[in-house]
């Protein structure tokens, strides 16, 4: 999937691109590249130079060197007209030194254009203004243009389809930078509406061969008698191919060189073309070096039978000069550009050129160039290029382009020379070594007289191109590939049996190509069609199922074929389909070929395929055999999602995501009937949580089902569950396929926090876990637990949370609940339908009530939810709480038309006990009821569905006394007694480093108080209570106590008021506190029916009975605060 780019305007791309360059190149080594077609071809900066083209004289610019603190060291002149290398002494140190200076230069009127120099494999390569741009041929010319003029900066976009090339640009920018065309090339080459873009560089290319004398031998590549001391006929046959024919006028070949002498007396030549800066001109020399292609001309076009120096391979075809190099040195190497040859390629083609010879190797490379070769080549030109002349195992550039013919160069014994580059893309040999050449007359050339002699694969490629002109002189009808298939054919094979990477298809025979020209075979192929059915992933092998023959004449040439598979639009590849032969020949009617058809459908879909057979014959003959096969196939199913299908979700929490699945056959093929069904895996629980919707459904083919799965962590503890899907199908292959369904539930069950009021709310539906403030009765929401009303909750004492509930008409179940989420995970099914309410003894023992008004009083299992039934209860007893001080259970009916009351309950007999009324009035009831840690009695009471008031009681006298409304509907209450919080096991507290007995607390108490003291280490400890006479009245700790700190508490009912001591003793430790039990007891009612004083809220036992001490001793309420301030 393409992502989507926008693009700066010029100037933004400027900068960034720029900057960038600057902060990757602080350092000399920094990486340049530019694109050839996707790849990025790195660039080797030049430090010793920069180039410049410039208006006026050009020694204005060392001031911009001084500028730097650099020294120009005078200038050369380069062969493109006004421009210059300018060295720089010493080097420059830094890329950025050389950015630096390239954009100073470009800033002053009188360059018109500044470049880095970069090294290249001959010589260096140079940025010029211009860019070469392919656009994808879907991109119209308006949208390529605006393109150009918004992102490249073009001063001049030039115009769509540049040399004939679909999507071609050839841009002129706007910059003066090389850096700065560099980079918008670049960034042109990555957008996704181009092929490639490129800068138009100013290269150096190499001639592929050096004159080494001057002597004349006789022409053994031409008629190869051993004259030279070769091998006897190792030669291309032209003497005999000239039999045929010496070729024809209408067929030019365009040597792209750096001229040929249009006025030399041995040279069949048409007026030629300059596309230098040095043009424009005839295709001539300009220069005293530009000598190379006046000798590789003579190789095809020199003039036959005049009693003049030498003969070209086909005397009677016309070259075309096509001058695109110009020659400064005697080295071999020229300079050029790209531009130059894609225009000179256009302006041979209007020349009606049919062939066109390259003997040069360039070290850079460029798309468009490579365009304009496929592009000409299409239109029927073929090229040939000269393969190089170091020796290497690898072909040049550009003979190792796709479009042309790469040739290297064999000695008069048909070996390959010495010299010759080969490799992978060779395609022929032809003569190239001590060859005698035309060269340009007089004083002028490589030697004094009118020919000299060479060797390199410039000499063999144009006798190579030589030979195309021939056959094309036979037949001008024959496309590029006709030409190249045809010399592929008939060239005499070298090397190891058929095409090497030494010798390519062999040496180039210019008689077999004439022969095979003059008098074609002519090929009838039966028959024209072929129909064969198999079933899905089977194969079969018919022989002789096609027939190829030749039925030209006798004395014609032999029948030279290929077969290929051709794609039928609509339908599929051709990869089912393969022959006993690919290629092969056919003497005559009776000598045929018999071709075996494979056909194999594994892997395919049912349905109709269809591929054509094509057979192709030198001489451009054409058959086609249509071959149809049809695969009978049912349904296939494919899973594309992802096994197993995962999910991760908190407690309580859920998710969905659609499975993906596809009926992967053709649209003949049948559709595939589904149905999903869960299957619980062992040990990955039940399959509650998981639904699929649709769970059955009809794909056709080629479609996708998405059937929705989702999942519901409600009820689950932290942890991972598996469940399978079942995908049943009429898929015959795989009618069951399995989709593990994986889901993590994340978390963990916190407990209650100590000290905190919970309860829980929701008359019908989804219900929620609240805290309460127990001075203003409001309730806070934790969270949802989904679980409507929730009419008992409880909490052990460490701090596990359970409820129950469910529907009222059905059994409810039991569950734990998390303090933190209220998220709750399922234990299991109580049996009991109208469960009222429950609680935790001392023991950690869950008792609860309910039935539906036969009530019961019974035991739960905190582990299974199950209950074992008690003695009954009186009836609708909805709250119930055991006392934490005295261990007695107390519990309060609902009766919506009498008062409630508080009982206590046996929880041995069931016998319940009243202890007094609420008092709150007819209809309202209670909630439920619980006790917080100093033992003081609270509930929650009102009717039905509406928010209920949270009260405290008097447990001594069941008086209630509203505190305030919770705002919602409570109906179910629990204290956190003494847990840890948020961990399922209490956090101890540091172990103390000596013995030690603290204040009671509270102090004074009436009747209970907590005496804490410390065990350094585990031993013997006891702790008496005395009151003033020195009498024990209770004994708290006697025995073995391990190392920590310990709360125990003390219960004074039945003493009388007044000063008590308690003493702690252990082994070497002994000390005594005093506590006090002031006079008359408190009851909750008083306390509650006056809880606040000035605004303070009175929780704590040590504040509650401070309070009750100023109301025993008639203090106005003016004095309460030092009371208060004095605990």
């Amino acid at each position: 999937m393409s992502i989507p780019r926008s693009y700066p305007d010029l100037s933004s791309v400027l900068r960034v691109t720029v900057l960038f360059a600057l902060l990757v190149s602080g350092s000399a080594g920094a990486e340049y590249v530019s694109y050839y077609n996707d790849d990025a071809v790195p660039l080797t900066l030049d430090a010793t130079q920069v180039a410049v083209r410039m208006e006026s004289d050009p020694a204005g610019v060392q001031a911009e060197f001084e500028a730097l603190g650099l020294e120009a060291t005078g200038r050369e002149a380069m062969a493109v007209a006004s421009w210059y290398r300018i060295p720089v002494a010493g080097g420059l140190k830094s890329d950025a030194q050389i950015e630096a200076l390239v954009a100073s230069l470009a800033s002053r009127s009188d360059v018109a254009f500044a470049s880095p120099v970069f090294a290249g494999e001959y010589g260096p390569s140079i940025l010029t203004e211009n860019i070469m741009v392919l656009f994808d041929e879907s991109v119209s010319a308006a949208s390529a243009e605006g393109i150009l003029f918004a992102s490249a900066g073009a001063a001049y976009p030039g115009d769509a389809d540049w040399a004939d090339i679909p999507g071609a640009w050839f841009v002129e920018l706007a910059t003066k930078n090389g850096f700065e065309a560099l980079a918008i090339a670049n960034d042109l080459a990555l957008r996704p509406q181009t092929r490639a873009a490129e800068p138009d560089m100013i290269v150096t290319g190499q001639k592929a061969f050096i004159p080494n004398d001057t002597f004349w031998p006789n022409l053994w590549g031409l008629n190869n008698t051993g004259q030279t001391g070769g091998t006897n006929d190792q030669d291309m046959d032209a003497a005999e191919a000239w039999d045929v024919t010496f070729g024809s006028a209408s067929i030019p070949v365009a040597i792209f060189d750096v001229g040929t002498q249009q006025n030399h007396p041995d040279l069949n030549l048409i007026t030629g073309v300059d596309v230098t800066s040095e043009g424009p001109g005839d295709g001539g020399p300009v220069n005293s070096f530009d000598n190379h292609g006046t000798g590789v001309t003579g190789c095809v076009s020199g003039i036959i039978n005049n009693a003049l120096g030498i003969t070209g391979v086909a005397p009677f075809c016309p070259s075309f000069s096509v001058r695109m190099g110009i020659t400064t040195n005697s080295a071999g190497s020229f300079t050029t550009s790209f531009s130059w040859i894609v225009n000179g390629l256009t302006q041979a083609e209007a020349a009606g050129c049919r062939v066109s010879n390259h003997s040069y190797e360039i070290g850079a490379t460029s798309a468009t160039f490579e365009a304009k070769l496929t592009e000409t080549r299409n239109n029927g030109m073929v090229h040939f290029v000269a393969t190089g002349n170091s020796g290497a195992g690898s072909i040049a550039y550009p003979a190792s382009v796709p479009a042309v013919n790469a040739v290297g160069s064999v000695d008069h014994n048909g070996n390959r020379s010495s010299f010759s580059q080969f490799g992978a893309g060779i395609d022929f040999t032809a003569p190239g070594e001590t060859i005698t050449m035309a060269d340009r007359t007089g004083a002028d050339g490589y030697v004094a007289g009118d020919y000299a002699t060479g060797s390199g694969t410039s000499l063999a490629s144009p006798y190579a191109a030589g030979v195309a002109a021939l056959a094309l002189s036979l037949n001008p009808t024959y496309s590029a590939a006709d030409v190249e298939q045809l010399m592929q054919v008939t060239a005499v094979d070298r090397g190891p049996a058929g095409y090497d990477t030494e010798y390519g298809y062999g040496f180039v025979n210019a008689n077999n190509v004439v022969l095979n020209t003059d008098c074609p075979a002519v090929m009838d192929v039966t028959p024209p069609a072929l129909a064969y059915s198999l079933m899905v992933d089977s194969s079969e092998t018919h022989f002789a199922d096609i027939t190829i023959q030749n039925v030209a004449g006798a004395t014609c040439s032999d029948l030279h074929w290929t077969i290929t598979e051709e794609a039928v639009p609509g339908g599929g590849d051709c990869a089912w389909l393969s022959f006993s032969s690919t290629s092969g020949s056919a003497t005559s009617v009776s000598v045929g070929s018999d071709i075996h058809v494979t056909v194999d459908a594994t892997g395919l879909a049912g349905g109709t395929y269809n591929c054509n057979a094509i057979i192709n014959s030198i001489g451009g003959q054409a058959d086609t055999v249509a071959i149809s096969l049809t695969v009978t196939c049912g349904p296939e199913i494919v899973v594309n999602s992802s096994v197993p299908f995962p999910f991760s979700v908190p407690m309580g929490g859920t998710d969905s995501a659609n499975l993906q699945f596809k009926n992967e056959v053709a649209a003949v093929c049948d559709d595939l009937i589904w149905t999903i069904t869960e299957d619980a895996v062992p040990g990955g629980g039940d399959c509650n949580w998981l639904t699929v919707a649709p769970a059955a459904g009809v794909t056709a083919p080629q479609a996708f089902a998405l059937p929705l799965i989702s999942v519901d962590a409600f009820g689950l503890a932290p942890g991972v569950y598996t469940c399978n899907l079942e995908i049943a199908s009429n898929d015959l292959s795989d009618p069951l396929v399995i989709v593990p369904v994986e889901l993590t539930v994340t978390g963990s069950i916190a407990n209650a926090t100590k000290g905190v009021c919970y309860g829980t709310q929701g008359y019908n539906g989804s219900g929620s876990l609240v805290t309460i403030n127990p001075a203003t009765g409001a309730a806070t929401i934790i969270g949802d637990t989904r679980v409507g009303g929730m009419p008992g909750l409880a909490i052990n004492s460490l701090g596990e949370m359970y409820g129950v509930g469910g529907s009222s008409s059905a059994e409810q179940d039991l569950w734990r609940i998390d303090a933190a989420t209220g998220a709750v995970v399922y234990i299991g099914p109580t049996g009991v339908q109208c469960f009222q309410a429950m609680a935790f003894d001392e023991n950690d023992v869950l008792y609860g009530i309910g039935n539906c008004g036969d009530d019961l009083l019974f035991v739960v299992n905190t582990a299974t939810g199950a209950v074992t039934p008690g003695p009954a209860v009186y009836p609708d007893m909805v709250g119930m709480a055991f006392d934490p001080v005295t261990g007695a259970l107390l519990g309060a009916p609902w009766h919506p038309l009498a008062l409630d009351t508080l009982f206590t309950i046996d929880t041995g007999t069931g016998i319940t006990t009243a202890i007094g009324s609420l008092g709150l009035g007819l209809g309202i009831g209670i909630g439920d009821i619980h006790f917080n840690s100093s033992g003081f009695l609270f509930g929650v009471v009102g009717g039905g569905a509406n928010p209920n008031n949270f009260v405290s009681i008097d447990k001594s006298t069941g008086a209630a006394t509203i505190i305030g409304p919770t705002g919602v509907t409570l109906t179910g209450l629990a204290f956190a007694l003494d847990v840890a919080t948020s961990t399922p096991e209490s956090t101890p507290l540091p172990v103390p480093l000596a013995h030690a007995l603290h204040g009671a607390t509270p102090n004074p108490f009436n009747p209970v108080t907590s005496i804490r003291f410390d065990m350094p280490a585990a031993g013997r400890v006891t702790i008496n209570v005395f009151d003033t006479a020195g009498r024990r009245v209770a004994t708290l700790v006697d025995g073995v106590r391990a190392a920590g700190v310990h709360d125990v508490p003390f219960h004074g009912d039945g003493l009388a008021s007044g000063l008590y001591f308690y003493e702690m003793r252990t082994e070497d430790y002994r000390e005594s506190r005093k506590m006090m039990r002031p006079l008359g007891r408190a009851t909750l009612s008083l306390t509650e029916s006056e809880r606040t004083i000035r605004g303070a809220p009175l929780f704590s036992a040590v504040r509650l009975y401070c309070v009750i001490n100023v109301f025993r001793f008639d203090r106005p309420l003016g004095s309460a605060r030092p009371c208060l301030d004095a605990v």
